[in-house]
Parts: C-alpha cells; structure tokens; sequence
C-alpha cells in the first residue's frame, strides 16, 4: 500500500526501454492504452487502460489523441508537454503527515 504515486514527466530511457521491451514481448499487436506502475525499472502492475486521472498532466491534445487511438487505431501525439505530478490516497488515518522524499 502506498501514500503517495509520483508521476513522472520528464524522460526515463531504462523505465520506457524495459516497459517498450514488455509490450513488445507481451502485447503484439494491442494498440490501446496502458497504465504501468512501476518501481525503480521494474514493472509491479500493468492495466490495459489509461491512468485518467491525470490527463492535465499529459499535455494539450492527449485526450483527442486517446480517442483517435480507439476510433481509429492511430497515435498522433506530441509527447513534449508532459508535467510532473502528484497523487495521495483519498482514505488515510486522521492525522497522517506526508513529507517530500529526501528530506
């Protein structure tokens, strides 16, 4: 169980290189979304949907881009408009403070 999930929006090559390596290996041939958690370079869980409830995070266009991927099979998407963000769980114990990791 987690406090917090980071999402990234800078560039990670070993993360996208070992998820790229998956798909590739387990995913032939599917051409819609997919949701990896990760940590460190390791994938804990992979859903075959899109994480929505972050797509201010992905940048303008992203959400047109999803339903041109299911309507038509195609991904036109510019990737260079990605943000960090930050989620927390909804339901915790009262009281509970969170820290910024490495302080």
């Amino acid at each position: 169980m987690f406090d917090y999930w980071v999402i990234l929006g800078e560039a990670r090559p070993e993360i996208e290189r070992y998820c790229g390596d998956w798909l590739r290996h387990h995913l032939k041939g599917y051409t819609g979304c997919v949701n990896f958690e990760t940590i460190g370079a390791k994938i804990i869980e992979a859903h075959l949907r899109f994480a929505d409830q972050w797509p201010d995070l992905y940048g303008r266009g992203w959400i047109e881009a999803v339903v041109d991927l299911y309507a038509n099979g195609h991904w036109h998407f510019c990737d260079d408009g990605r943000r960090t963000g930050y989620s927390v769980v909804l339901f915790g114990a009262h009281g509970l403070h969170y820290y910024e990791a490495g302080r």
